[in-house]
């Protein structure tokens, strides 16, 4: 085993597996006491030489030369020169332990150097694999956050575009002007537009249904960019006015209670009122084609729609009433069907 060793350690023979700090260790060891004891034989080899020298000078003076033959002196000369011999032998054995050991010691710190270099190279991987573990949680982090952002917004998407069909199927205008009728009475947003006999209705509710129609009308024009040629809706509530752009001059949308200035007041109601389903026409017809009017319930024909006439002075209060009705009426089916195109136009 230790000469297999020395073999690998000096590199006579091939090793196949790297050679350890124990092993080597374990040679020089080995190497040491063979040294020691090769020293050992050498000193008694010395002193035997020493004592063979002596004797041959004590020969050479004559000592013990009766006792002396020729075949003793031989044998001598022989075991001297086997002697050399096998010192000789010692010495380069001694010679070739220590250069075996040199080499030995150079093969260590070799393998000690590379030793060195791998465990800076493991140190080196160790701290790249934790920086890439730190840069995957990073990251993993970061794709967290990120799917709940997308879910969030997917969410917000979700529910705006939920909104957004429920607008798209909502009427607005019609949600807003509710136009309905009670009995005799067409209503506007709960106020009722007419004054039978038979009901006594506060002009004060008549006034805010002619402003929410005022209102309505002029809220369509917006809507749909229609410039009236004729008329401007001033819609104030209560209060409403109609621009007349002819005459520059401004008619009352509202009315009031009797006596001698009801006489001069209705004169003004009854002009606006005229102007306003004048506007009205003119919008229709604008809005839905030249022949916008055969589309609506009833027809308007100067200052009277369905064959009633809108004006209040010398008119029966139940016939003006029912005029007040078909143009609530109209006005009604003029905004379903601007809907209905509206619908069919957002599909295309």
């Amino acid at each position: 085993r230790i000469a297999r060793l020395l073999e690998i350690a000096s590199g006579a023979g091939p090793a196949t597996f790297p050679l350890c700090v124990e092993c080597v260790n374990g040679v020089s060891e080995d190497l040491d006491r063979q040294i020691a004891e090769a020293e050992d034989a050498k000193e008694t080899f010395r002193k035997v030489l020493k004592e063979l020298e002596e004797e041959e000078e004590r020969e050479e003076h004559g000592e013990g030369a009766s006792s002396s033959s020729p075949s003793a002196r031989g044998r001598r000369e022989e075991a001297d020169e086997e002697d050399e011999r096998e010192l000789k032998k010692l010495r380069e054995e001694e010679e070739k332990l220590k250069k075996e050991i040199r080499e030995a010691e150079e093969s260590l710190e070799e393998s000690m150097s590379e030793s060195r270099k791998a465990e800076r190279l493991v140190e080196e991987v160790e701290k790249l694999e934790r920086s890439l573990w730190r840069q995957w949680s990073q990251h993993l982090l970061a794709l967290q956050s990120h799917e709940r952002e997308k879910a969030a917004v997917n969410a917000a998407i979700e529910w705006t575009a939920g909104q957004l069909s429920k607008l798209k199927n909502l009427h607005v205008i019609s949600d807003c002007f509710h136009i309905w009728h009670d009995g005799q009475f067409g209503t506007i947003n709960g106020f009722r537009l007419g004054r039978p006999v038979q009901f006594t209705v506060p002009w004060a509710e008549v006034n805010a249904a002619w402003g929410q129609v005022c209102l309505l009308l002029d809220v369509i024009c917006r809507r749909h960019r229609v410039e009236l040629e004729h008329f401007r809706l001033i819609p104030r509530g209560s209060c409403s006015l109609i621009y007349r752009k002819s005459d520059r001059a401004e008619v009352e949308l509202y009315g009031s209670e009797g006596g001698i200035a009801r006489l001069l007041w209705g004169r003004r109601f009854d002009q606006a009122m005229v102007s306003f389903l004048a506007a009205f026409a003119e919008v229709s017809e604008k809005l839905l084609g030249p022949q916008g009017m055969e589309r609506l319930p009833y027809g308007v024909e100067g200052d009277k729609i369905g064959g009633f006439s809108i004006r209040l002075q010398f008119n029966n209060e139940e016939r003006w009433t029912k005029a007040c009705k078909f143009l609530l009426i109209d006005l009604k089916c003029l905004v379903a069907a601007l809907e209905t195109a509206n619908a069919a136009a957002k599909e295309d």
